[in-house]
């Protein structure tokens, strides 16, 4: 439920362009479950949007790691 509940508070704040706070949001839920998709996801969203392609892609392949067969994510690496 914990998780459930920083993912909500994180979305709230992308939705209300504090893109530092969403960061830290995911963050936290990324030490509690690694693997997390949306999370991963969601935190290359804000790195290309700041444009950290270098950390972005770091992410990806950390989101691979988990689901290697991830189309979305194999898409933003090629991509």
């Amino acid at each position: 439920y914990y998780t459930t509940y920083k993912i909500d508070h994180a979305a709230m704040y992308m939705k209300q362009g504090n893109m530092a706070r969403a960061r830290y949001e995911y963050e936290k839920i990324l030490e509690l479950s690694p693997g997390n998709k949306e999370a991963l996801e969601a935190i290359t969203n804000i790195e290309i949007r700041s444009g950290n392609y270098e950390n972005s892609l770091a992410f990806v392949n950390r989101a691979l790691i988990s689901n290697p067969n991830d189309y979305e994510m194999l898409l933003r690496k090629v991509g």
